[in-house]
């Protein structure tokens, strides 16, 4: 059970916003100086650009949910391991649909700063997806 204030912002990230698509929630729960951490660098996101980029996935998995399978807290900081699944319906990153079903392992390390969540890390097995979907295989 999610008990703290930080946890449940994580927790509201993840189930009101990516798996409800409750984008109303965002401008709550995300500081307006927000930094997302990924593979590809580090991006300042606004707000609104953090919804497009959740309605850019929802498009290509409208079935997405992320379950929250562990979560650490420490001061500042919410650690959160998820198992996102969801059906590969809609283009993404030039990748044409699919129609494959895809199960992600991610850790997200969230920031947050004045009840707001200000930073993530996001580390998600992308090498996973591209094979689930069939773009790459490795013999």
């Amino acid at each position: 059970m999610l008990l703290s204030n930080h946890t449940e912002l994580v927790r509201i990230y993840f189930d009101e916003v990516h798996n409800n698509g409750n984008f109303d929630q965002i401008g709550e729960i995300i500081h307006p100086q927000f930094v997302l951490h990924h593979a590809g660098g580090e991006e300042h996101v606004t707000l609104k650009q953090a919804i497009e980029i959740t309605k850019r996935y929802l498009s290509s998995f409208p079935d997405m949910h992320f379950r929250i399978e562990q979560v650490i807290e420490k001061v500042d900081k919410v650690v959160a391991q998820t198992t996102f699944t969801g059906t590969h319906k809609g283009p993404m990153l030039n990748i044409p649909a699919t129609g494959k079903s895809v199960v992600i392992q991610s850790v997200h390390i969230f920031r947050l700063e004045n009840g707001k969540i200000s930073e993530v890390w996001l580390y998600r097995d992308d090498l996973g997806l591209m094979r689930q979907l069939g773009v790459i295989s490795i013999e």
